[in-house]
Order: structure tokens, then C-alpha cells, then sequence
């Protein structure tokens, strides 16, 4: 992907920057056998029910009627009771502690990345980030892919620290505001084509759809190039 002088790169982290997916499984797990020691033979039976609760409830979570804390604990809660064990609020706050700690070690960058990163930077090109999530899990999240050099510090825009989240166009606005560059132009790569090629395309922006996982766009939106794999993204 060749950029002209003043575009400013935005990436996506989760499935964008590393397999989220991976990662989010082999924490989990981890995290079952760490508070259920007892029945640590049970983790991949009870995986794919966890998987299938996150999935099932996250429309509620995403809509508001379930908050955060709510959608963390019943996403456990279900999935345990097959296993005839019992989720409280109090273990699935551990639980979910556990998970975050634990994340970070889990986590690799794609092949490419900072390849790509030390071109574009070494070309003048400025890199920021926009993501969900919690400022505390998204930052161990860059310091774990080690990006954090390439990356300027005021362009590090996370949804859980500014007080709006993608698809809501205010948070591409914000990140723009960040700009010190006058006529930049932006270019924004993320894996999500709700969340992240439809807001940026509507706030002006060029985007990059990653599709890692071969899904078909939703919407007549129309981004500058998509691609399968990271590779593709900095060819």
C-alpha cells in the first residue's frame, strides 16, 4: 500500500494487528484451568460453550441491556452450568482480572507488522491507532505487539479513555483532531467492516478492509483495497 506525503496511517488492533481470535481462546483456557484446577480435563469441552455464550449475548451487550460487568458474567455463568459448576459475580470479576493479566502473553503480531511499521515510519508517515476497549487492556495489548516506537503517543485513540466507540463517527473525529498536520488525509486498516470501513468511509476517510476471515461486505460502501492477510495490507 503506497501512501503520498501527509496521509496518516489508523490501525484497528484486535484481528487487525494480531489474530485476536487465537489469542482470546488460549487466554480463556488458560483462565479455566487456572480456577478450575480440579477440573482442568474439562477446558475443551467447555471452550466452545463459553465461545457460543460470548456470541449469543454480545447483541444484548452491544445494544445496552446487558452492561459489561452483566455480559461478562452471564457469558461464563452458561457456559459452566453443563459442567455443573456455578459462576458468581465475585469469580466472574476473577475471572475476567485473570483473563486481562493474562492476555498480553498470549498475544503476537502478524507477520509483516514491524516491517511495515519501520518502512512508513522511516518514510515520515505518522501511525496512530483507534480501537474499543479499555485503555489498561488495549495498551498491554501494544506493548505485548511492541509498536508502541512507531506509534505517536497522542494518536492512540481508545474508546474506553475518550467516551465513544467505533462505529460512532465523533471518535474518527477525534483522532483527526489529534492531526498536527494541516491537509492530512487519512487511511484507516481494520478487520471489521461495521465497526471500521463503513465510520471511516463515512467521516471522509480511505479505508483498508483486512478480511481475514473471508466475509462478504454488507454494505455498497467502497474501500480502497481489500486484502486477506497482513501481507497484502503492506504490499
Amino acid at each position: 500500500m503506497r501512501c503520498v506525503a501527509k496521509t496518516v496511517l489508523f490501525f484497528d488492533v484486535d484481528n487487525t494487528l494480531y489474530d485476536h481470535e487465537k489469542a482470546f481462546e488460549n487466554a480463556m483456557k488458560d483462565c479455566f484451568i487456572t480456577l478450575f484446577r480440579h477440573r482442568r480435563h474439562d477446558v475443551n469441552r467447555w471452550f466452545p460453550l463459553f465461545k457460543k455464550n460470548c456470541d449469543l449475548y454480545w447483541e444484548a451487550y452491544e445494544k445496552g441491556s446487558l452492561t459489561r460487568s452483566e455480559y461478562q458474567h452471564v457469558r461464563l455463568e452458561k457456559s459452566l452450568i453443563p459442567l455443573h459448576l456455578t459462576a458468581t459475580e465475585s469469580l466472574s470479576r476473577r475471572f475476567q482480572q485473570q483473563y486481562e493479566q493474562t492476555l498480553p502473553q498470549f498475544i503476537s503480531p502478524f507477520a509483516g507488522v514491524h516491517d511495515f511499521f519501520e518502512r512508513t515510519h522511516t518514510d515520515g508517515q505518522k501511525i496512530g491507532i483507534i480501537t474499543n476497549g479499555s485503555g489498561v487492556t488495549q495498551r498491554r495489548k501494544l506493548e505485548s505487539l511492541k509498536v508502541n516506537r512507531w506509534i505517536a503517543s497522542e494518536l492512540v485513540i481508545i474508546s474506553g479513555e475518550v467516551g465513544t466507540h467505533k462505529p460512532d463517527h465523533r471518535i474518527f473525529r477525534i483522532a483527526a483532531e489529534n492531526i498536527e498536520t494541516t491537509n492530512a488525509s487519512y487511511i484507516y486498516i481494520g478487520d471489521s467492516w461495521k465497526l471500521d470501513i463503513v465510520p471511516s468511509i463515512e467521516v471522509g476517510w480511505d479505508a483498508v478492509y483486512l478480511n481475514t476471515r473471508g466475509e462478504r461486505p454488507a454494505t455498497s460502501h467502497k474501500p480502497l483495497a481489500q486484502c486477506r492477510s497482513f501481507p497484502e495490507v503492506s504490499a
